[in-house]
């Protein structure tokens, strides 16, 4: 009940200032004013020197105004009474000592996974960020560097495509390489609900590609490594998108999303099979893990992983964005937009999203406590049904070693 109260203080007031805008079929691309009221009828007839269909369709504009302008306050009160709820859970490292301690987090140079590198540097951690645009990479870590100075850790980039498994093989290669043991690894990067189906180098959907099977090669190839270390940790990042895949009969009897295409069920599912993954690893090692695996829901974050709506496909390379497509239509991104304020208001801070994630990578003494768990506001919250389907997780494993062509071994399971 936790979640579904979570989605819906979410989404109320997205869903009443949705209602609050009179878009119609009528709903021209030039913004015409006029264009953008409802077309409530043409015809009209005269009475006393006054057109009847005209005042008649003079008071239904009224009334919708006025209905609209109650959906509208309505929706700003769900907004106001909803952002403590939206934007809660807090942990605060205090006293906490990683010096020595080495963890990689993906999508390290923007988002939360950034807030997350510089709270485990400057507890004194040495953090690898794995990014797919060393130039972003490189930025980020001049500015990790100079905001995480006081802990005395270290941060550096190394490059990772997750939508390219050749590329995840040579991360854990060079890794593998410079270091003896990992502490934590906290599988961050992802994108969202891409508008059009897109596909992977290896041929597959690219947010399954990128969201789950990148990472499950990932911890494959560091999974030697951190079972050397202490009280190691494994931190996937899901999200309650998750519900969206919780009324599919089976969630793998179109996985490629060849069948049909949705952006949020393919993006739903995605984060359904970063809790299957969570729960699996701990699972199969039984009640003397090594390694604490758990997923995490940061909450709704003001980051840039909506990019994809909104920029100009000929801009991509410009700013150094590696997923936007900007294959949204004018009319849907003014949508989009108008939604903007309430996001921006209602919305965490990125350092506020990875509060979760930094305190299941971090904190002390907690590891059996979250193992296998699925957290929210740095808390164990609840899921849909099917991410408890153990049938469903051996499955989902028992796939991802297929496609990635080699088993992943884990415990005595």
């Amino acid at each position: 009940m936790q979640a579904v109260r979570c989605l819906a203080m979410t989404l109320l007031p997205l869903v009443l200032v949705l209602l609050s805008l009179p878009f119609s079929a009528s709903f021209s691309v030039a913004m015409s004013p006029s264009r953008l009221l409802p077309r409530l009828g043409s015809s009209s007839r005269v009475v006393n020197g006054r057109a009847v269909g005209l005042r008649m369709q003079e008071d239904q504009q009224q009334g919708l105004t006025r209905r609209n302008v109650g959906f509208l306050a309505a929706g700003v009160a769900a907004v106001v009474g909803s952002r403590k709820l939206v934007a809660g859970g807090v942990w605060e490292d205090g006293a906490t000592n990683l010096k020595g301690k080495t963890a990689v987090v993906t999508g390290g140079n923007t988002g939360i996974g950034k807030e997350t590198a510089v709270r485990l540097a400057g507890m004194g951690a040495n953090v690898i960020i794995g990014c797919r645009s060393m130039k972003r990479g490189e930025t980020a870590v001049a500015e990790i560097k100079e905001r995480a100075a006081a802990g005395g850790g270290s941060v550096q980039c190394m490059e990772l495509d997750l939508s390219d498994l050749s590329s995840v093989r040579r991360f854990g290669e060079e890794f593998r390489r410079g270091h003896s043991e990992l502490y934590a690894l906290v599988n961050n990067a992802g994108i969202m609900a891409l508008p059009k189906r897109q596909e992977s180098k290896d041929g597959f959907e690219r947010q399954f590609a990128v969201n789950h099977l990148g990472h499950f090669e990932l911890t494959k190839q560091l999974w030697p490594l951190l079972e050397k270390s202490e009280d190691a940790r494994l931190v996937s990042v899901s999200s309650d998108a998750h519900f969206i895949a919780a009324g599919d009969a089976d969630p793998l009897s179109d996985w490629n999303s060849e069948k049909d295409y949705q952006p949020w069920g393919a993006y739903g599912r995605s984060k359904l099979f970063n809790i299957l993954f969570a729960k699996e690893i701990a699972r199969r090692e039984g009640d003397k893990a090594k390694v604490s695996a758990c997923a995490i829901h940061p909450g709704v974050v003001k980051t840039e992983l909506g990019r994809s709506y909104f920029v100009p496909p000929e801009a991509c390379n410009s700013i150094g964005s590696v997923e936007c497509t900007g294959s949204l239509s004018p009319p849907e991104q003014l949508g989009l937009l108008a939604l903007a304020p309430v996001m921006l208001y209602s919305a965490k801070t990125p350092a506020q999203g990875a509060m979760t994630q930094v305190k299941c990578a971090a904190a002390q003494g907690i590891g059996p406590s979250i193992n296998g768990k699925y957290l929210r506001d740095c808390a164990v919250g609840d899921t849909a049904p099917i991410a408890n389907d153990a049938e469903l997780a051996g499955r989902l494993w028992a796939l991802s070693e297929k496609l990635t062509g080699s088993p992943f071994k884990v415990g005595s399971a």
